[in-house]
């Protein structure tokens, strides 16, 4: 059994055991390539790694140099050290690579703070780590895992392939209020997020490179899921046009197809019921109303309002407008109106229109008071409370002009409505047709041909009736009953299918796999990139603590999207097999044994033409940085020298004072691992 077994059954005991453990590691004996001369020890360097595997073990290690002095190409002495460490832990570091993919997970898959990690480590392996370095190590395993994900774009690309028949190329964009946004393309089968980017805005410029990249890795798509945005589009355009299939269709999302329609046509009435209600302050003097009379009320009228309310007595003719439970009942009225907000399905505008809801409100409680106040005594606080609470909100019933406009805008929402029930988004699809979310048909179940046929038959059903609506609208443009302000709605509605109209159809594809057919459902709406925007900004919110994701969304890495690949189990067995292996698969990144497919933007995470975020004040502050900058603008070509720590070299610590019988063999105890070549470096 070697050392590196004995040491791992030690630890599977307890790993207290292994703590401060130091051992000697040797470089291999060797000659100058250059002279033949044997190498001479040069210096002896320690180092310190923590790993779960071994806790926190000291090595010191014995650099080899040519006693002739000889030197490298580039001008460096020739030397000789053993490269054991660097498949343990990357070179400046002292944290294991096994160390950095538990934090990776722990911060990406499990979402959790830098203080539970910190925790976590120090219960479960005796490892203690400061907050700050858990962000270190977890910017350390994006980069590693964003290099592994383009260095395994080929098993990608077969898996899909033969899964799927290829994939279909959802892409979205987001941002929190910040600067930049984070573009993402997603696989619409899978789920797996084939690419992230920052990007300066959804322009055509920022996004096509991005495009080109995918598909270069991966393969071209079958089909393009996107928005109605023109740099996205005119992005997709451009990148077809280098294709070699011409065979990808592009579909235009249902979603924001409706959205974009809606809001053209809702978007001036709903805002002139808004800046109405703000004109005549409504909301504020019904919040007043509520703040004079709340203190007039006590606890048991509160508790009456309930048991009123839960015992379904809440009838108009039976509820007592009296007293101290009239104020209550009046202060019930006026929050029922300001909870406005709850009448929505959180679809967004125009979908939810939450200033007419709050008209509509207004005017059954409007209603109600003209019932109540005839019945109540005129001196009483209550009906001064009810009078006073029906004054604020009678703007809404006494303009004639605003009633007019309401009027116009009911008539449009009548139109929208029935034209965005045509599309279904939020009716279900046949029972035949849910297999794997609507999307895939297995040719396990035995009839994926007959329930595709179905889905056709669906989706035609579905465009019929949108071309048979348009007529319609062309018949209302051209009769002279149709009011202007109708006309002008149809108008909008008919551009809007003139323009997008070939984009709509078609979502189901027939695949040819070898002998196989498959069968396969593109999403009629990009709801997979939203969908995978808010848990990704759900996650975020959990990992910082923090409501508002600007900066945290601002500084994010772009690979973090990669990360949520993770979840899938069919994602690790091709990026690595197992999680386990990640270690060693990251070992070999730094040591140059997997290469990124694109090295020009490797490990920058950045789009061609992206921006970079760089908020480091203590650095732009700091005297060394002004004396550099005025020193190089006030001489042509001026010379600056940079210290060699402020360029990022590794300083090797040096040997601790004691014994050299202090170690143990380390060249035993490494037994077994990888030797690496190259260092890898890191500038975040």
């Amino acid at each position: 059994m070697s050392s590196l077994e004995q040491m791992e059954g030690v630890a599977a005991k307890g790993r207290a055991c292994l703590a401060g453990a130091k051992l000697d590691l040797d470089a291999p004996s060797s000659t100058c390539y250059i002279c033949s001369a044997a190498m001479v020890v040069q210096k002896t360097v320690t180092r310190t790694i923590a790993s779960l595997r071994f806790n926190s073990i000291s090595f010191r290690e014995r650099v080899m140099g040519c006693p002739n002095g000889c030197k490298n190409s580039d001008g460096t002495k020739v030397t000789e050290r053993n490269q054991t460490l660097l498949s343990l832990a990357p070179q400046g570091s002292r944290f294991a690579y096994d160390v950095e993919v538990f934090v990776g997970f722990e911060r990406f898959v499990h979402h959790r703070q830098r203080e539970e990690i910190c925790s976590s480590l120090l219960d479960q392996y005796g490892i203690a780590i400061s907050p700050s370095e858990v962000g270190v190590l977890a910017k350390r395993f994006l980069e590693h895992l964003g290099i592994l994900h383009k260095s395994r774009a080929g098993l990608m690309r077969k898996a899909m392939e033969e899964k799927d028949g290829g994939y279909a190329m959802h892409l979205d964009a987001t941002t929190e209020g910040g600067q930049g946004m984070l573009l993402v393309i997603l696989s619409g089968w899978n789920g797996w997020a084939l690419g992230a980017w920052r990007i300066p805005s959804e322009s055509c410029e920022a996004i096509a490179p991005c495009i080109d990249e995918v598909r270069s890795l991966f393969g071209e798509p079958v089909s393009f899921m996107r928005d109605l945005g023109k740099g996205i589009s005119k992005a997709i355009e451009q990148s077809m046009a280098k294709m070699v299939s011409f065979l990808a269709l592009v579909f235009a999302c249902h979603f924001h197809f409706l959205r974009d329609i809606g809001k053209d046509i809702l978007n001036w009435g709903h805002e002139k019921i808004r800046s109405f209600a703000a004109e005549h302050k409504i909301i504020t003097g019904i919040r007043n109303v509520i703040a004079d009379f709340k203190d007039k009320v006590g606890p048991e009228c509160v508790r009456g309002c309930k048991e009123a309310f839960d015992g379904r007595i809440a009838d108009c003719g039976q509820i007592q407008l009296d007293g101290k439970y009239g104020i209550a009942f009046v202060i019930v009225m006026a929050q029922w109106i300001l909870d406005y907000q709850s009448d929505s399905k959180h679809s967004g505008f125009p979908f939810d229109r939450p200033h007419y809801n709050l008209y509509q409100r207004c005017l059954a409680v409007a209603k109600a008071a003209a019932k109540y106040l005839p019945q109540m005594d005129c001196k009483s606080a209550a009906y001064k409370a009810l009078a006073r609470l029906k004054q604020t909100i009678e703007p809404f019933q006494n303009c004639r002009a605003f009633q007019r406009a309401v009027r116009e805008f009911e008539k449009r929402m009548e139109l929208f409505d029935k034209f965005r029930a045509l599309f279904r988004l939020e009716g279900e699809m046949p029972e035949s047709m849910k297999a794997q979310g609507g999307r895939r048909f297995e040719a396990t179940r035995g009839n994926e041909k007959k329930a595709a046929l179905e889905y056709r038959k669906f989706e035609e059903g579905i465009r019929k009736e949108v071309d048979s609506f348009k007529k319609g609208l062309e018949k209302t443009c051209k009769s002279p009953m149709a009011s202007p302000d109708i006309k002008r709605a149809a108008q909008i509605i008919i551009k809007h299918l003139e323009d997008h109209g070939k984009y709509l159809w078609g979502h189901l594809l027939e695949l040819k796999v070898g002998n196989r057919t498959l069968y396969r459902i593109v999403e009629r709406t990009n709801n997979l990139s939203e969908g995978f925007f808010r848990g990704m900004k759900h996650d975020g919110r959990r990992r910082s603590g923090r409501k508002s994701l600007k900066k945290d969304f601002e500084e994010l890495h772009p690979n973090a999207a990669i990360a949520m690949n993770l979840s899938d189990q069919d994602y690790i067995k091709v990026l690595c097999g197992n999680a386990e292996s990640l270690p060693d698969l990251f070992s070999q990144i730094d040591r140059g044994l997997i290469r990124c497919q694109h090295p020009a933007t490797e490990g920058t995470g950045e789009a061609n033409g992206a921006w970079k975020v760089l908020k480091d004040k203590k650095l732009l502050r700091n005297d060394a940085v002004q004396e550099w900058l005025h020193t190089a603008s006030g001489k042509e070509n001026a010379q600056i020298n940079i210290p060699s720590h402020a360029a990022g070299v590794v300083q090797s610590p040096g040997a601790p004072n004691g014994s050299s019988d202090y170690f143990v063999d380390g060249n035993a105890f490494m037994e077994g691992a990888t030797i690496g070549t190259s260092p890898s470096e890191y500038a975040m």
